[in-house]
């Protein structure tokens, strides 16, 4: 059974209003209440929700303090979506069986500690983008046996060096670390992300080129490559370019550039382009 109200702007949950309705729909494995107005619901109400809760999706709903770090560990969670909430993180238990987790726009504050990516051992789409003011540096040592496939950390305060470990991300579709104060070399790393489609690292502190990158420059998927906005100095390898080959088609349809879960790019780039 799932729960998503067609017209969820219209909605006004405290959380005496949540409670009866939960209790009245205790099979529930997902839930969508994004939009809703839940500005007077505590987040320790979540408890109450099904225990075969498989996605909880509260996208701008208002929902402010602590959200319960042991909803985090029911064994059937799969999607989680904070979105554009208020403080609303626990400070711990992220060893978990999330596949999804979106925490953009949350309006927190804090470093990215060691055990914050690292035990998230399952997911694969991470979103931490969009002005949550993380800093420090992104210190986590990604494990050979990571699941990701999209890592979003655009629009942060994140400097120093990218980590090398990131080549341990086999299945990495998308990576976003746009929009930070990453201070580093231009990273070759990306010549061992056979599945990388999406790649963003403008607006840095960048530096230097790619002339002594070695390997067999192998971008196939790659789609959508974005640089600007950093200090790159020198040629760059031809075979780079050469080797673009998802961007080379035979007709000139944008279509071949839209990756699944990162379509909102490039309309961002049409609506650059049309203005």
């Amino acid at each position: 059974m799932s729960l998503d109200p067609l017209d969820n702007q219209n909605l006004m949950l405290d959380t005496i209003v949540f409670n009866k309705l939960v209790q009245n729909l205790p099979n529930l494995r997902e839930v969508d209440l994004s939009y809703a107005n839940m500005f007077l619901a505590e987040p320790i109400s979540l408890m109450n929700l099904s225990s075969s809760l498989s996605s909880l999706q509260l996208m701008d709903c208002g929902l402010q303090g602590e959200f319960p770090g042991k909803l985090l560990q029911r064994p059937k969670l799969r999607v989680l979506d904070l979105r554009g909430n208020d403080r609303c993180l626990p400070r711990s238990n992220w060893s978990c069986s999330l596949e999804t987790l979106y925490l953009s726009y949350t309006k927190i504050a804090i470093h990215l500690e060691h055990d914050l990516i690292s035990n998230l051992r399952s997911v694969k789409r991470l979103s931490l983008g969009g002005m949550n003011n993380f800093h420090g540096s992104i210190r986590t040592s990604f494990s050979n046996n990571n699941s990701f496939m999209y890592l979003n950390f655009n629009g942060n305060l994140l400097e120093g060096r990218i980590p090398s470990s990131i080549t341990n991300c086999k299945n990495l579709e998308v990576l976003d670390i746009g929009n930070n104060k990453i201070d580093d070399t231009f990273p070759i790393f990306w010549q061992t992300l056979k599945q990388l489609q999406v790649l963003i690292l403008q607006s840095n502190k960048l530096y230097g080129s790619l002339k002594d990158a070695i390997g067999n420059y192998s971008f196939s998927k790659l789609r959508i490559f974005d640089i600007s906005s950093n200090s790159s100095s020198g040629p760059w390898p031809l075979e780079y370019f050469i080797s673009l080959e998802a961007m080379i088609v035979p007709n000139q349809e944008i279509e071949y550039m839209r990756v699944g879960s990162y379509e909102y790019y490039v309309h961002v780039i049409w609506k650059e382009w049309r203005d």
